[in-house]
């Protein structure tokens, strides 16, 4: 698994890399606006979440049955998704704007 995983990601990064110096220098500019305040707002409502879902008592639903290498997986994929989430949306707004 740890082979196979580290294939798709070195994988990924050649792709990445290549797609990236396809890029003109607008795309490239709204890529990185949408993965500086996307990722971060993203980042920030993962954290919101996380402590409204402490605060609401939500913790023994979400803890329940799982060991702490399930609890850190969660937390990263949750961090993850919020992030994509926000840069999409910025992505798009960047583009709505400007055309």
């Amino acid at each position: 698994m740890v082979v196979v995983s580290g294939v798709i990601i070195i994988g990924a990064l050649v792709v990445s890399v290549a797609c990236w110096r396809a890029l003109d220098e607008v795309a490239r500019d709204a890529h990185k606006t949408a993965w500086y305040w996307g990722g971060s707002f993203g980042m920030l409502a993962a954290f919101i979440a996380f402590v409204a879902a402490k605060k609401l008592g939500l913790e023994p639903l979400l803890v329940a049955g799982r060991g702490p290498l399930d609890l850190i997986e969660l937390g990263l994929i949750g961090v993850i998704i919020a992030q994509l989430i926000g840069y999409l949306v910025v992505w798009a707004g960047w583009w709505f704007v400007r055309r």
